[in-house]
C-alpha cells in the first residue's frame, strides 16, 4: 500500500502543468454541472407540490372549508386574505396578474370586497407622480451616460476603452429595469382604475 502512495505521488509530481490546469477546469465544470443539475431538480420539486397544493385549493373549496382554503392560498400565493375576499379574486378574469400583482409588491395595493386599489401611501397622487418623474429621469439619465459611453469607445480607443464599455452595459442594465418597472407601474395603475370603474 505505500508503494502505491509513492507511485501516485511521484506521478502527480512528475505531471505537466497543462494537465493540472485540466483538471482543475474538469473540477470546476463538474460542480457547476453538479449545481445546476440540483437547482434543476429543487424548481421540479416545488413545481410539483405547487400542483399538489392547488389540487387541494380546489378540494378545500368545493368543500367550502374555509380555513383549508386560506392557508392553501397563502403557501401558493404567500398573501394572507380573508376567505370571502379569496373567493372573489379567484373568480376574477384576472386572477393570475391579480395574484402576481399582489404577491410581487406587498403594501402597494390590496384586494378587499372585490375591488384592486391602492394602500397607504401609494393613495397619494403626489406620491404617483414623484415615482413617475424618478423613472423617467432615471431612464434618461441612463441614455446619456450610455451615448458617452459610446462617445468615450469611439474617441478613447485602448485603456479606456474596458471602462466605457462596462458603464454602457451597466447603464444598459438600468435602463432596462426602469423600463420593466415603468411598464410594471401602469400596468398596476390600469388595474386599479379598471376596478375603480366596475365599482
Amino acid at each position: 500500500m505505500p508503494a502505491i502512495t509513492t507511485l501516485a505521488k511521484g506521478l502527480g509530481e512528475h505531471l505537466p502543468m497543462e494537465l493540472t490546469e485540466t483538471a482543475r477546469l474538469l473540477t470546476t465544470l463538474i460542480s457547476v454541472i453538479g449545481t445546476f443539475t440540483v437547482t434543476l431538480h429543487y424548481l421540479n420539486q416545488s413545481r410539483k407540490i405547487r400542483v399538489e397544493l392547488l389540487k387541494e385549493l380546489d378540494e378545500a373549496l368545493a368543500q367550502k372549508s374555509k380555513h383549508r382554503v386560506c392557508e392553501i392560498f397563502r403557501l401558493i400565493y404567500g398573501l394572507r386574505m380573508s376567505y370571502s375576499n379569496i373567493l372573489r379574486l379567484l373568480d376574477d378574469d384576472k386572477v393570475n396578474i391579480l395574484t402576481y400583482v399582489l404577491y410581487r409588491t406587498p403594501g402597494m395595493v390590496t384586494f378587499s370586497d372585490g375591488a384592486f386599489q391602492y394602500s397607504g401611501l401609494f393613495k397619494k397622487t403626489w406620491w404617483h407622480k414623484i415615482d413617475t418623474f424618478v423613472n423617467k429621469t432615471w431612464g434618461l439619465s441612463s441614455i446619456l451616460i450610455i451615448v458617452l459611453s459610446c462617445v468615450g469607445m469611439i474617441f478613447f480607443p485602448g485603456v479606456y476603452f474596458a471602462p466605457f464599455f462596462i458603464t454602457s452595459i451597466f447603464f444598459t442594465l438600468l435602463f432596462a429595469l426602469s423600463l420593466r418597472q415603468t411598464r410594471y407601474t401602469e400596468m398596476v395603475d390600469d388595474l386599479v382604475t379598471e376596478s375603480s370603474l366596475e365599482q
